[in-house]
Parts: structure tokens; sequence; C-alpha cells
């Protein structure tokens, strides 16, 4: 894969669904505040597409990435593939395994410092348009950290991260929910020592 040469400076993309795009909240998600609190370094990139699934991220992943020539690449996806979301066939978290495999190993191809992120928790009770059941949730979960496992990748758990209150419509985080995401985030890579990039 060809990279952007001429950027030179730290970049991180942060690839993921609605969540990392940063809906129902009023600063713009977890990821804005990450890119107001660097400002310019290292330079954050919200690569966040509402409805995303492992494999469609997967499908625009090496022109998005050699655009911007990461240092350093967060994957936060994986609750789209719940079968009440979107549809998706009994084989939904067989294929959630191979996609989100794939992509970890994309993006390591890139560069090795690759953190995930657990799918945090929803609300059954809450939920509007979409519907996600927390024991799914728990699947996808263990699934990602097998796979961060595998590969020895950076995980963050998030799962425990946000309650009720935290959640716009039982799925989304609202602006609390994206402050307790960002603070979690913010703490993680600068632990990593990512902030120095």
């Amino acid at each position: 894969m060809r990279t952007n040469t001429r950027i030179t400076w730290p970049t991180i993309c942060i690839f993921g669904d609605s969540i990392v795009r940063g809906g129902n909240d009023s600063q713009g998600g977890w990821v804005a505040r990450l890119q107001r609190h660097f400002l310019k370094r290292p330079e954050i990139y919200n690569l966040g597409v509402s409805g995303d699934t492992a494999d469609l991220i997967s499908q625009r992943f090496d022109a998005e990435a050699a655009a911007r020539n990461p240092r350093a690449i967060v994957i936060a996806a994986g609750v789209n593939h719940c079968p009440g979301i979107h549809g998706m066939p009994d084989t939904w978290l067989e294929d959630f395994r191979k996609s989100y495999d794939e992509l970890v190993q994309k993006a390591l191809q890139v560069t090795g410092k690759v953190l995930v992120l657990e799918v945090t928790s929803v609300d059954e009770a809450t939920q509007t348009d979409d519907f996600a059941k927390d024991s799914e949730v728990q699947q996808l979960n263990q699934a990602i950290q097998a796979i961060a496992q595998k590969y020895r990748t950076e995980l963050l758990v998030t799962y425990d991260l946000l309650s009720a209150t935290d959640l716009a419509d039982g799925l989304h985080p609202n602006d609390y929910g994206h402050e307790k995401l960002f603070e979690a985030a913010l703490n993680k890579l600068v632990a990593l020592g990512w902030d120095k990039l």
C-alpha cells in the first residue's frame, strides 16, 4: 500500500461506526474531543461512518489509511453486527470474527501500534431505532478480546464504562457517555505514550 509521503507528522486514525462519528453529542463525540485536546499533534482523524461493520471498514481501510499515513490506528466497531440492527444472518458472530480479524491484520500491516476498543454496553429497555442485546455485545467483546490477544494489540476495556443514563437511545452515547469515552481513550493513549508519537 502506497502511503501519503507528504504527511510526515504524527497521525492517529480512528476507524469505526456512528459512535466514533459522534452522533447524539453536542460536542461532536469522543473523537472530536480528542482532536480538540491534542490540537495539532498527534493529528487525530475521525474515520467513523454510521452503520459501518468491520467488513465495511475493511473495504475502505486501505485508501483511508494510505491517505493519512498513520503512526497509530484505533478500531472501535462491532455493534452493527448484532442481528437486530441490520438484519444480520444467523452466522453474524462467525462473520464478525472473520471480518474483525482481517481488519486488525490490515491495521498491523500499516503500523505496530494498534488499539482496539470493546463495544460499550447497551440498555435494551430504552433502545429506540436500533436493537442490540447485551448478551450479543458480550459475545462481540469476547471475540475482540481473543483477536487482541492473538495479535498482541492494545485493548481498551469499555463494556462497563457507560450506564443507561450515559446513552441517548439505549445504544448511542449522549454527551455524558462521549465524555467518559474521551477520558478513557485519552488516558489509554497517554499511558501508551501515543500522545508523543
